[in-house]
């Protein structure tokens, strides 16, 4: 074992220019997008040895100080080392390297035994690459992690150490460098952004440089098939990159849509190399196929997103293939030619196949583990058939009714890619997601949300209006708000009757009022007019409505629009009731216009001035009888059994509070006697209790010859 010590004089470059003769690398200086320096840069890549094959697996091992590695084929463990892993580390050309007490740490793959460790200088460790034909390594170092460094905090360090632990040449600069690639004898480094360098392996001067003019570059990799470089695209170092923009060169950009945790296809190898945590359990799997020889081709032609225990796999045009959810977190994954290795935070090991994601091959390591890394590109294990494909829908919706509330984010995304299917049963599938109470808000919500675009699926839609809520039953309401508006927007007339079912159903939820209204509006015609009237004659004078009282003013527009001569009365009569609530005064006097103006067209004459000076001097008379009974001759009456009430309330609450208000609402004939008596919330004991008093009440004669009346008590403050 050797230990390093970087604060050795060492060949570094302190400023910009030349210096011995040689162009120092990152320079501002060095020319980008240069043809000929990039084909000179590829046939060094082209030649000399490939990277090597393996099938091990490298991890640290959860509440204790140690690591172990594991031979996949085997199925069993190599060796293990007392080392604390700082971050998940890199398996590459036999070597087994991580940040561990204050040092780049290189184990031997296969024996564990210590090769040799770099000081990392107090600095953050970004990545690493063991070049396959001089098997040197390099390491970059990014900003400080002690206050030692103050002065030169923000600066990258980009070391070369040989296959015998020296330093061969060491490069500080004030740039940001990310993780480095090796092949060919050339160390391939992203920087700023925005320019990918090829320097020369042996002693660090820049040969090429490639500058991105229209996108950012994030990650560079080298395999057997070439370099891959890019951040929220893969591209593919061909002599087309020269060009430096995303049309000219070999690239594949999938749509995949907004994927929780802001992942990018490649890693941002600028920040520190993961330690156990989001930016660990969330990241993209892929690799280049084998034997492509031009263009962008993955390994099983898929991109796999993990989001801790779920993965979804991704044909290159974006759509979604398949979804598994693993019984634990998967702490790292291998993509091969035909489906993709997984490991689990509880040891478990897994072979998924490509096309469906069904498993076909599980192992166990028999310990946790926390952070880790698999080079699987020399595994082929023996696969049992896969079982029956449950499909994508019901993988889907395994994910959707998840109880793991830290999935949220891709519950939701699951949800969304759902509601893509062209499948009129996925609008059921959507409703009844967004009727469960169970399941989390943000879930509910995007359910909703997702049926707002669907065009298939009336049929469901109307089942779901069918549902009404029942305790005793154990039936849920529907998201009644929600389907009305998909109602409306799929145009389903046929949906009438149900909504103003709901809108008559006390149990419907105030916060659906106003779309349930409107719904009713769009879809419906004269014969919603009665529903809606008696909705207004209920709630007019609720000024507990809040915010959705405008639900009452759209269906006072409604029954303008379809209402008769008696709806017209009715709408003027409660235009005038002192309790009628502020914002629906204007809207029902409206409304009662409109219809008189429609039914009589010949009666509309214009007043003049004097005129109407006159009838403001001389009003009309009250008659002596009214004909129905406005709020105050309904309070005077029914007010007087307040302390009635309030003492039926209180002995018949149960174990709950009483009710804040309670809504006491009767059919009254002009000659005293009442029906449907009815009360809200519906509490049978509460009724019968004070039932006989309100029975046995004397009203003010009228001389209509029925009215409708609702009355609140307040029972409590």
């Amino acid at each position: 074992m050797r230990q390093i010590c970087l604060a050795l004089p060492l060949l570094a470059a302190c400023g910009g220019g030349m210096m011995s003769g040689r162009m120092e690398p990152f320079a501002s200086s060095y020319p980008d997008n240069i043809g000929g320096d990039l084909d000179r840069a590829l046939a060094r890549l082209s030649s000399g040895p490939r990277p090597t094959k393996s099938a091990v697996l490298v991890a640290g091992v959860p509440g204790r100080d140690e690591v172990v590695g594991w031979d996949l084929s085997a199925g069993r463990k190599l060796w293990s080392a007392h080392r604390k892993v700082e971050a998940r580390p890199i398996v590459s050309q036999g070597l087994a390297i991580f940040p561990s007490g204050g040092s780049i740490v290189a184990l031997d793959v296969r024996t564990g035994r210590l090769r040799f460790e770099v000081d990392s200088e107090g600095r953050e460790f970004r990545g690493a690459a063991v070049c396959p034909s001089t098997k040197q390594m390099y390491v970059t170092l990014g900003g400080a992690t002690t206050t030692q460094l103050d002065e030169d905090a923000g600066r990258s360090v980009l070391v070369a150490v040989s296959d015998t632990g020296s330093v061969r040449w060491r490069e500080e600069v004030d740039r940001t460098v990310g993780a480095p690639a090796a092949l060919g004898g050339l160390v391939l480094v992203p920087w700023d952004q925005q320019y990918l360098s090829a320097l020369e392996g042996e002693n660090g001067n820049e040969i090429a440089r490639v500058r991105s003019t229209d996108d950012v570059i994030r990650f560079v990799t080298a395999t057997n098939e070439g370099v891959y470089y890019g951040a929220k695209g893969i591209y593919r170092l061909t002599p087309r990159s020269a060009g430096g923009t995303q049309g000219g060169a070999d690239r594949i950009a999938p749509d995949l849509g907004e994927v929780p945790g802001d992942a990018t296809i490649g890693a941002d190898t600028f920040a520190p190399r993961p330690a156990r945590g989001a930016r660990d359990r969330i990241r993209f799997h892929w690799r280049a196929a084998e034997g492509a020889a031009t263009g962008v081709s993955l390994q099983g032609d898929a991109i796999y997103f993990q989001y801790f225990r779920y993965l979804f796999a991704f044909a290159p045009d974006g759509s979604l293939r398949w979804v598994h959810r693993h019984a634990h977190d998967l702490v790292t994954a291998y993509p091969l030619p035909d489906g993709i290795v997984v490991a689990g935070e509880d040891g478990s090991l897994g072979l998924l196949t490509a096309d469906t994601g069904q498993v076909v091959w599980t192992g166990s390591m028999g310990t946790a583990i926390e952070v880790a890394e698999i080079d699987a590109s020399g595994f082929a294990p023996p696969r049992s058939a896969p079982g029956e494909d449950s499909g994508l829908r019901a993988r889907l919706l395994e994910l959707a009714y998840d109880t793991d509330n830290r999935m949220v984010p891709a519950r939701q995304f699951a949800i969304r890619r759902l509601a893509k299917i062209e499948d009129a049963a996925i609008t059921g599938d959507l409703i009844e997601i967004a009727s469960r109470r169970s399941l989390a808000p943000g879930v509910r919500q995007t359910a909703g949300q997702m049926l707002l675009d669907r065009t298939t699926g009336q049929a469901e839609l109307l089942a779901a209006l069918g549902r009404h809520y029942s305790f005793l039953d154990g039936i849920e309401a529907p998201p009644v708000g929600i389907i009305a508006r998909a109602a409306a927007r799929m145009e389903a007339r046929d949906a009438l009757p149900a909504l103003l079912a709901h809108l008559e159903d006390h149990e419907t939820e105030a916060v659906a009022l106003p779309d349930l209204v409107a719904a009713i509006k769009t879809l419906g015609d004269a014969t919603a007019a009665p529903g809606l009237l008696e909705f207004l004659t209920r709630y007019h004078a609720d000024d507990t409505i809040g915010d959705e009282g405008r639900s009452l003013v759209v269906a006072a527009e409604a029954v303008g629009a379809w209402g008769d001569e008696a709806h017209a009365q009715e709408v003027a009569r409660m235009a005038e009731d002192p309790y009628t609530i502020p914002p629906l005064v204007t809207p029902l006097r409206a409304a009662s216009a409109e219809i008189l103006a429609r039914v009589h067209p010949s009666d509309t004459v214009d007043t003049t001035q004097e005129q109407a000076a006159e009838q403001a001097v001389e009003p009309p008379a009250e008659p002596a009888i009214p004909r129905l009974l406005d709020n105050p001759a309904v309070a005077q009456v029914l007010g007087a059994h307040d302390g009635a009430v309030r003492r039926c309330a209180n002995e018949h609450r149960g174990r709950s509070a009483p009710p804040a208000r309670l809504r006491l609402s009767f059919l009254l004939m002009n000659d005293g006697r009442m029906s449907n008596i009815t009360m809200t919330p519906p509490n049978d004991a509460m009724l019968n209790c004070f039932k006989p008093l309100i029975e046995n009440t004397q009203f003010p004669t009228f001389t209509e010859a029925r009215q409708t009346i609702n009355f609140t008590f307040q029972v409590r403050p």
